[in-house]
C-alpha cells in the first residue's frame, strides 16, 4: 500500500522540484518502488530524471489512460547505484496540464486516480507547480503527507504562511487531507543575519505544531547535479574533489528530509 507525499508551495524558486526528485531517488535507493508524479506543466522534474516532457499527467487524469502506459522508467544514472535500489518511475507532464488545471472536476479526478497507484508501488512523490490551483487541492487531498519547502527569504516565508492557510481550508472543506509532515528550510546562508533571524521566526511561528527541519545550505552542487540529470546521491564528478565533498555534505543535509518520510513509513508498515 503506497504512501503518497506531496511537495507543495505557493512561491516559485524554493526548490520544490529539486527536493521532490531527490526524495523520490532516495526512497528508491532505500528499496521502495517509487513513482515521481510531475504535476508541474513545466516538466522540470520529468527532464531532471532524464525523460522528455509528455502529456502523461493529463492523459491519466483527463483521458482515462492506464498508469502503465504513461509511467516512464528512471535510469540508475539518476538515482545512483546501491544494493537496495528499487524501481523508480516518473509520470511526465507538459503544457497540456492547463486542461487539467481548468477543469472543474480536476481535484476529484486526481483523488480517484492517485488512489489507484497505492496498489502498484510503495511510495508516490508529487512535485507541484508554483501557485494554487485545483491540481494542488486534489494532490493535497489525495496525499497522506505534505512537505512544504521554503527558502529563508521573507517573500518565501510569507508564501508559506498563505500555503498553510490554503491547505487548512482545503482540509476542512474536503473533510480530510494530508498531514503536514515537515517544513523544509533550504537555500540557507548562515552568514546572513537576516536569514538566521527568519529561520528563528519560522521555528517560533510553526515549531510547536509542525516539524521544522534543520536548514539546507545554498550549495551549487544541487544545480550542478540537476543540470547533469543526476540526484545528489549520484553526483560524484571524478575530476572535482571539492564538488564530490560538497555533494556528500548536501546529501547528508537532505537526509533529514528523507528520514522525516522514512520513519513514519516504517511505523505504519510495522
Amino acid at each position: 500500500m503506497a504512501t503518497v507525499i506531496a511537495v507543495l508551495g505557493r512561491k516559485g524558486g524554493i526548490t520544490k522540484t529539486t527536493l521532490a526528485a531527490n526524495l523520490a531517488a532516495a526512497l528508491a535507493r532505500s528499496g521502495l518502488r517509487t513513482v515521481l508524479v510531475d504535476a508541474d506543466g513545466q516538466g522540470n522534474a520529468t527532464q531532471m530524471c532524464g525523460a522528455k516532457r509528455a502529456p502523461g499527467l493529463n492523459d491519466v487524469m483527463m483521458n482515462d489512460s492506464e498508469w502503465a502506459d504513461c509511467l516512464l522508467p528512471v535510469g540508475r544514472s539518476f538515482s545512483g547505484e546501491t544494493e537496495q535500489l528499487a524501481a523508480l518511475w516518473v509520470l511526465p507532464s507538459d503544457d497540456s496540464q492547463r486542461e487539467l488545471e481548468a477543469h472543474p472536476a480536476a481535484a476529484g479526478r486526481i483523488v480517484e486516480r492517485i488512489a489507484e497507484l497505492r496498489g502498484m508501488c510503495d511510495a508516490v512523490v508529487v512535485d507541484t507547480s508554483p501557485g494554487i490551483t485545483e491540481v494542488h487541492a486534489g494532490m493535497y487531498v489525495a496525499a497522506d503527507w505534505a512537505i512544504l519547502p521554503t527558502s529563508m527569504e521573507w517573500a518565501a516565508i510569507n508564501g508559506l504562511q498563505h500555503t498553510i492557510g490554503y491547505l487548512e481550508a482545503t482540509k476542512r472543506a474536503a473533510g480530510g487531507a494530508a498531514e503536514i509532515l515537515a517544513i523544509v528550510p533550504n537555500l540557507f546562508s548562515a552568514g546572513e543575519k537576516i536569514q538566521r533571524e527568519n529561520y528563528g521566526y519560522l521555528r517560533g511561528r510553526y515549531g510547536h505544531q509542525i516539524t521544522v527541519l534543520e536548514p539546507m545550505r545554498r550549495l551549487t552542487v544541487w544545480a550542478q547535479a540537476s543540470q547533469l540529470k543526476q540526484s545528489i546521491w549520484a553526483y560524484e564528478p571524478a575530476d572535482d574533489y571539492s564538488a564530490r565533498r560538497m555533494a556528500r555534505a548536501a546529501g547528508m543535509e537532505a537526509m533529514n528530509m528523507v528520514n522525516a518520510v522514512l520513519q513514519p513509513m516504517a511505523v505504519s508498515r510495522g
